[in-house]
């Protein structure tokens, strides 16, 4: 009798170490055709308010900002999005901001890695 619950348990340990090992497999795979066969693009369906994205051109001392979002937040949740064209003359330049949000939702509140990044001029 106690030979068999023995074996049983050798058995169910070793199925438990197939199905570990098949599981970890699948999701190696899973990311490996990703990483293969699904190109980067930003041809996709983005959510509302980042469907456009702006461009940027730099003539020797102006950058001009095509499409750059501008944000008007509204009571409701949505807000509204306008889009503006700005022009910057970096001689004239006085301040500019680089502002970078922690990522900190958690449990990755210790995480060090950035959320958001823009620039404020």
């Amino acid at each position: 009798m106690g030979e068999a619950i023995k074996r049983e348990s050798r058995e169910f340990k070793r199925n438990l170490k197939r199905l570990v090992q098949l599981f970890l497999f699948l999701i190696a795979g899973y990311f490996l055709f990703n990483y293969l066969f699904i190109k980067p693009s930003n041809n996709r369906d983005w959510d509302y308010g980042y469907e456009i994205l702006p461009k940027l051109s730099v003539d020797v001392t102006k950058v001009k900002i095509k499409d750059l979002r501008d944000y008007q937040y509204t009571s409701s949740d949505a807000g509204e999005i306008r889009y503006k064209n700005v022009e910057v003359d970096i001689n004239n330049l006085t301040n500019a901001w680089f502002v970078h949000e922690p990522f900190s939702i958690k449990p990755f509140t210790n995480f060090g890695g950035v959320a958001h990044t823009f620039f404020c001029i």
